[in-house]
């Protein structure tokens, strides 16, 4: 015959067992599952900095045939020019930032040289000039300031003409002090100035 020890455990872990139950359904009762649910969309960005529409300035002194090619050939302008003592070569160009970031001007470099004789130019400390005893080569902003570290170019903004500057670039034949330094024969020179931009953050 079971005691009545045994029927007090029973009633126990029965007891026991009916607390728990009844504490999960209370838990099960008073919690709330949260959620935060939304979209975002993120615009198309893109990063392009180009050279466009090449044109004659009116400093030019030469005739427009003399003038044998000025055109945008992937992110470079390509001139040519026919050009004797006292001639005048100039155009300008635009420097248009396309993307949708800001950008600032972080570097530019030239080089010159004389394809005849393969032999160098002087280039000006500033990167933006080279010279012989007859031929000068100068790039410089429109309005007649100089390039300089930083400059800045706002990203494209429909109806503003921020996102572009112009540059001015020159080429001048004069006559050297010494009739010894004057072309004996046609000499051809060949530029090369490169702009790099970055992000401005």
């Amino acid at each position: 015959m079971k005691s009545k020890r045994y029927y007090a455990q029973n009633a126990a872990i029965i007891v026991l067992a009916l607390a728990i139950i009844v504490m999960s359904v209370g838990y099960a009762a008073y919690s709330t599952q949260l959620q935060l649910k939304g979209v975002t969309t993120v615009q198309s960005s893109k990063w392009s900095i180009l050279l466009q529409n090449p044109t004659k300035y009116s400093t030019t002194t030469i005739a427009d045939d003399k003038i044998t090619k000025l055109e945008v050939r992937d992110l470079a302008v390509n001139f040519a020019a026919e050009m004797t003592i006292h001639d005048t070569f100039s155009f300008t160009v635009d420097v248009v930032n396309d993307g949708t970031f800001d950008a600032k001007l972080t570097g530019w470099s030239l080089t010159a040289k004389n394809t005849a004789t393969n032999e160098a130019i002087a280039v000006d400390e500033n990167k933006t000039g080279a010279s012989n005893s007859y031929l000068t080569y100068s790039v410089k902003w429109l309005d007649g300031t100089a390039l300089a570290q930083n400059d800045p170019l706002k990203h494209k903004v429909a109806g503003s003409s921020e996102n572009v500057k112009k540059l001015l670039v020159t080429v001048q034949t004069h006559e050297p002090t010494s009739v010894n330094d004057l072309p004996a024969t046609n000499q051809s020179f060949e530029f090369d100035f490169q702009m790099t931009y970055g992000t401005i953050f």
